[in-house]
């Protein structure tokens, strides 16, 4: 009915997740990680960021041992897979970054073509285990250690669009597969005016959205 579209939009627009079953943000399904980064950012907050390199490591274990459990029951649940790996994922960054590691420096886009190749593997719990143990951590560690000067300033804005890209796509596209069943265009032509319009608004969200909120919330 139009009085749930209305609360679930509402719903989705403050981050609180539908816990019905099914997805937890059904008009933009990709923010359940977006939520899960928000709760584990304030987990952060307000116990780790003191925390020893020892108990993170811990933190880093138990998750790893959780995610391991749950591949071997099949278990992929974006509400016990999804926040067990925000989790490692979010504590891992955070231990490898304080590590300060020593590693070798390569073009930037060796460890990024890695991590793009890894979205052709089939959905399969060792691929999964794989990719989230090594691949993605292995990547980002090469990338922080790059020498890509030549091609910084397309790193920066690559970097710069990711979220706003990642946190806006969906309901873009999804709109983009209503318009199509009522406009007789191209599929190949819908497509590339979705794409261009989920480039323009994640601009658009950077500059007039987040950078303020940043810039703000620095000063404050």
């Amino acid at each position: 009915s139009s009085g749930e579209t209305v609360a679930i939009a509402a719903l989705g627009l403050l981050y609180i997740p539908l816990v019905t079953g099914g997805d937890l943000f059904p008009m933009n399904v990709p923010a359940w990680s977006l939520f899960y980064e928000l709760v584990v950012n304030a987990m952060f907050a307000a116990i780790l960021v003191t925390a020893s390199a020892r108990q993170l490591l811990a933190v880093v274990l138990a998750a790893g041992l959780g995610l391991v459990g749950l591949a071997i029951l099949g278990s992929f649940d974006v509400q016990a897979w999804g926040g067990l790996r925000a989790v490692f994922g979010f504590t891992l960054g955070v231990l490898l970054y304080r590590s300060r590691l020593s590693v070798p420096r390569v073009s930037g886009w060796l460890p990024l073509a890695a991590l793009c190749a890894t979205f052709a593997l089939p959905s399969h719990p060792v691929t999964e285990l794989a990719c989230v143990f090594l691949v993605y951590p292995l990547g980002i560690l090469l990338l922080s250690g790059s020498n890509q000067t030549r091609h910084g300033s397309l790193f920066d804005a690559i970097g710069i669009l990711s979220f706003p890209l990642y946190a806006l796509h969906y309901p873009i596209l999804q709109a983009a597969l209503g318009l199509q069943d009522h406009i007789p265009v191209p599929t190949a032509v819908t497509g590339a005016g979705a794409i261009l319009a989920c480039l323009i608004a994640a601009w658009l969200g950077e500059h007039l959205v987040d950078r303020p909120i940043r810039k703000s919330a620095r000063s404050g």
